[in-house]
């Protein structure tokens, strides 16, 4: 993915975290955190770490349906989110 595709993706998938709970990182453009995970923005793929550091996950691809079902299913965000 080349640098500005990831740059979109990063602005839209922000915009999408931070309308439901998350905060920006001031270390790094492409993280988010709450309370109870954080996920960076690779440019194949999420990371998500938990807050308690007991594991990640990675996600097969950079849509928004694989991150959104599993902070979803982990409870990392309620089910009832905010779309864009």
């Amino acid at each position: 993915m080349s640098s500005e595709r990831l740059k979109h993706a990063k602005e839209a998938i922000g915009k999408f975290l931070e309308k439901n709970g998350f905060k920006e990182s001031k270390d790094d453009e492409c993280k988010y955190y709450n309370d109870k995970c954080e996920v960076v923005i690779n440019p194949t793929q999420y990371v998500i770490k938990n807050s308690e550091n007991h594991g990640m996950f990675y996600t097969p691809d950079l849509t928004i349906y694989s991150l959104i079902g599993y902070l979803t299913y982990n409870n990392y965000m309620d089910r009832n989110y905010k779309n864009l």
